[in-house]
């Protein structure tokens, strides 16, 4: 259970059952409040790690080599993405991950670049 957190709740009510069966309440009790707190965690990190509300605080953070290399990868197969701005979520729950929120801007015709074609081209 110490090295994966998601297996504490299954864990502790298999704890919970075999003290149950052995006659040992108080163990069983620990064991069953332990599920119910790990569930709960495991809820809040999920939760933390999908959404985005209006009381997340996202900061303006520098993304590693390798992170800003995956995200340039991903928005290279769409021809329609012009430009990217990319903030970091402030995790409470999730401190070992690190969750980007990624804003792009689109362009509605990615084919016709202003910069290329002669008539928008700047003078």
């Amino acid at each position: 259970m110490k090295l994966d957190d998601a297996s504490v709740p299954q864990a502790s009510r298999h704890l919970f059952f075999y003290y149950m069966h052995n006659g040992n309440k108080a163990y069983a009790s620990q064991s069953i409040e332990r599920a119910v707190a790990a569930s709960e965690l495991q809820a809040h990190k999920n939760r933390e790690s999908t959404t985005v509300g209006s009381k997340d605080v996202l900061v303006a953070e520098q993304p590693s080599e390798e992170d800003v290399a995956i995200i340039r990868n991903e928005m290279s197969k769409h021809a329609a993405i012009e430009r990217a701005h990319i903030l970091k979520k402030k995790t409470t729950y999730t401190v070992d991950k690190k969750i980007y929120l990624v804003i792009m801007e689109f362009s509605l015709f990615p084919h016709f670049h202003r910069y290329t074609h002669p008539l928008l081209a700047k003078k």
